[in-house]
C-alpha cells in the first residue's frame, strides 16, 4: 500500500489519517479530511442525513467510500483544490500507484465541496459526463492543459483530467449546506 499513517494529523484529527507517499507535506491530506469532517458534520444538521456514519478502511481505501447514509447511500468527498479557483475540477481516473480512481469506485456519490455547501453528484452521470468530455482527449505534459485532456504526473502512474466546475453545476443531484440559519420564532 502507497499510504501511510500520519502521525501528526492523527493528533489533529483524532483518527487514523493515511497519507499518500507523494503528499510530502501532508496537504493534501489535510484539507481531504478536513472536507470529510465538513461533510459529517453538514450532514448531522438534517435529520434525513444524521444517520450518516463513516465507511470501513477496507471502504475508503479499496472502494472510494467515506461515509454511508440511508438517504443517498455511500458518498466520496472531494475536497477544493486549487483548480476550483479557476473553475475547474480535477477528476481521478487512475491513482498513483496504477489501481482505479475514485472515478470507478464503489461510491453512489462524489460530494463536491463548493466552499459552502456540498455538491452531490451521482457517480454514473460523472463517469457518462467525464467519458463524453473526453473522448477526444489527448495525453498531455503539463498540468494547465489537462481540461477534458489526459494528463500524468511525473513518477507517478496516476491518470488525470480536468472538467469545468459548470460541467459537475449540471448534474447535481443534491446540495448539503454546510451551515444552518438558525431564525428564532417571533
Amino acid at each position: 500500500m502507497s499510504n501511510e499513517i500520519d502521525k501528526e494529523l492523527y493528533e489533529k484529527f483524532g483518527r487514523d489519517v493515511y497519507r499518500n507517499k507523494y503528499d510530502n507535506d501532508g496537504d493534501n491530506a489535510k484539507t481531504g479530511y478536513e472536507a470529510e469532517d465538513a461533510f459529517f458534520l453538514a450532514c448531522q444538521h438534517y435529520d434525513e442525513y444524521s444517520d450518516i456514519s463513516p465507511a470501513t478502511e477496507d471502504e475508503n481505501v479499496l472502494e472510494h467510500i467515506d461515509f454511508k447514509a440511508k438517504k443517498f447511500g455511500s458518498v466520496d468527498v472531494k475536497s477544493k483544490k486549487e483548480a476550483f479557483d479557476q473553475g475547474q475540477i480535477w477528476i481521478e481516473h487512475t491513482n498513483v500507484v496504477g489501481e482505479k480512481g475514485w472515478l470507478y469506485g464503489g461510491a453512489r456519490y462524489i460530494a463536491f465541496d463548493w466552499g459552502d455547501h456540498f455538491r452531490m453528484v451521482p457517480l454514473e452521470w460523472l463517469q457518462i459526463t467525464v467519458n463524453k468530455l473526453t473522448k477526444n482527449a489527448k495525453e498531455v505534459k503539463h498540468k494547465n492543459a489537462a481540461l477534458y485532456n489526459w494528463y500524468q504526473r511525473k513518477g507517478r502512474k496516476d491518470w488525470l483530467t480536468k472538467v469545468t466546475a459548470e460541467d459537475i453545476f449540471f448534474i447535481t443531484d443534491l446540495c448539503i449546506s454546510k451551515y444552518i440559519i438558525n431564525q428564532e420564532e417571533e
